[in-house]
C-alpha cells in the first residue's frame, strides 16, 4: 500500500466504503458492471472533487452549478466517484453516488407517482422541518402560500428525542401512516403502496449497493440479523428489510442539513417520480445537490474533451445564471 501523507477528513473529505471502493476508476467500473449486470456502454462514470465549501446562494439556499442528466436510453446507470488526493491504495476511489435512472418500472412509478401526488396534499399532515428554509428563516424556497407550497411527509417509524428510541414505543396501537381526519381506510391503502415499494426497491438495493445493504439488514458476516430487531419497525412484505421509515416529498427544497439518526455505513436511498416523460430536458425537473463538491474539469479517461462533449450534448449542463 503506498500514500503520501494521513488522511485529513477536513481537507479530502469524508471517507467511506461501503457503497464501493477500487484502487482506480477503471476497477470501479468492472466492480459496477458486474454488479448491476450490464454493458460497458451503458455505464456513466463522472468525477467530483471534495472543496469543503458549500454551495449556496446569497440567502443560503442550495445552488447547483452543474447538472448531470441521462445522456440517453442505452445508458442505465450513473456513478459518482472521488478520488482520494496523494493515495494509491485499494481504497483510493471511493463512489459516493449511485443512480438507476430506470429504478421502477414505468407503469409501477406512474402508478405511485399519480396516487401521491393527489393523496398526500390533500390528505396528509406536512411534517415541519428545519431544513425547509435557510438558516435566517427568509427564503421562499417552498412558495408563500402553505395550501399549494412546496411540503414534506413522514410515515413509518423513526427515532424521538423524548424517548430515545421509536416513536410509537409508547402507543399502543401505532399509525405508523396517519392521515388527516382519522382517515383509516385510506390509510390502508397508503401503507400498501409504501410497503410495496419498499418491497419492490430491496433487493435493487441491495444488487446496487450489497455492503450497505447488508449494514442496514443483514450483517451476516457479524451473523446477526438486524431485520428480526424490532421487525414491526420495519418496512416491506418480505425478508431483507433496510428501512424502517419513508419521507415523501412534494416540491420540497430541502437545504443543507445533516440527519445524525441515520444508521452509520447505511446510505438514504432516494426515488424521484416526475411527470416528466422522456429523455429530454424538462422543464420541470427535481436536482440532488452535492453541495461540498465541484465536477472535476476532465472525464474517468483524464480527457477534458470527453466532458466538452457531454456538454455539447446536454448530458452536463454547465449553469451561468439563476432564476
Amino acid at each position: 500500500m503506498k500514500f503520501v501523507g494521513a488522511y485529513d477528513e477536513a481537507l479530502d473529505g469524508p471517507f467511506y466504503t461501503h457503497l464501493g471502493t477500487a484502487p482506480s476508476i477503471a476497477h470501479i467500473r468492472r466492480i459496477m458492471i458486474d454488479r448491476l449486470m450490464i454493458k460497458d456502454n451503458e455505464l456513466r462514470i463522472e468525477k467530483v472533487i471534495y472543496t469543503g465549501k458549500e454551495g449556496k446562494s446569497l440567502q443560503g439556499c442550495p445552488v447547483a452549478k452543474w447538472i448531470l442528466r441521462r445522456s440517453g436510453p442505452e445508458e442505465k446507470a450513473l456513478v459518482i466517484v472521488r478520488s482520494i488526493k496523494h493515495h494509491y491504495c485499494k481504497n483510493s476511489v471511493i463512489i459516493i453516488g449511485i443512480c438507476l435512472w430506470d429504478g421502477l418500472p414505468e407503469e409501477h412509478a406512474t402508478q405511485l407517482y399519480d396516487y401521491l401526488r393527489m393523496t398526500l396534499p390533500k390528505c396528509a399532515e406536512a411534517t415541519e422541518r428545519r431544513c425547509a428554509t435557510n438558516e435566517k428563516r427568509t427564503c421562499a424556497c417552498q412558495g408563500w402560500n402553505e395550501e399549494t407550497g412546496g411540503a414534506s411527509f413522514s410515515f413509518g417509524c423513526s427515532w424521538s428525542m423524548y424517548y430515545n428510541g421509536c416513536k410509537f414505543a409508547r402507543s399502543a396501537s401505532p399509525r405508523k401512516f396517519h392521515l388527516k381526519n382519522n382517515n383509516i381506510e385510506e390509510e390502508l391503502v397508503l401503507e400498501h403502496h409504501l410497503q410495496t415499494l419498499a418491497t419492490v426497491v430491496a433487493p435493487i438495493y441491495k444488487k446496487v449497493a450489497p455492503l450497505s445493504f447488508e449494514n442496514q439488514a443483514c450483517r451476516s458476516y457479524h451473523y446477526y440479523n438486524f431485520t428480526d430487531e424490532a421487525s414491526g419497525c420495519r418496512l416491506g412484505y418480505k425478508p431483507g428489510r433496510p428501512w424502517s421509515g419513508v419521507t415523501a416529498v412534494v416540491d420540497f427544497c430541502t437545504h443543507s442539513h445533516k440527519d445524525f439518526n441515520n444508521m452509520n455505513n447505511g446510505c438514504t436511498t432516494v426515488l424521484t417520480l416526475t411527470k416528466h416523460r422522456g429523455s429530454g430536458k424538462p422543464c420541470d425537473e427535481q436536482l440532488h445537490v452535492l453541495p461540498l463538491c465541484v465536477l472535476d474539469e476532465t472525464d474517468e479517461h483524464g480527457s477534458r474533451d470527453g466532458v466538452v462533449k457531454r456538454m455539447k450534448s446536454g448530458s452536463i449542463e454547465c449553469l451561468t445564471s439563476y432564476p
